[in-house]
């Protein structure tokens, strides 16, 4: 999680930064759901990030040698 909380592009400070450094995915999300409407983009790139390491991740093991997930087979962009 650290590296997809680096990565976002977001300061450190934001709030949903620091709700994930702290208490960890499922209780951030449920305080994320909770913030005012200002701090969506803030949740949104922090949110992304977080799901775009964890993707990568499970491409170089899990999916590896091959996968049913159809995100996972998509054709390239024009």
């Amino acid at each position: 999680m650290r590296q997809a909380l680096s990565e976002a592009q977001v300061k450190p400070t934001a709030t949903p930064l620091v709700l994930l450094r702290a208490h960890g995915v499922a209780e951030a999300l449920r305080r994320i759901q909770k913030l005012p409407p200002p701090e969506y983009p803030n949740a949104f790139r922090a949110l992304l990030s977080l799901f775009s390491v964890a993707d990568a991740h499970r491409r170089r093991t899990a999916c590896r040698t091959g996968c049913t997930h159809d995100w996972h087979h998509l054709p390239p962009l024009r």
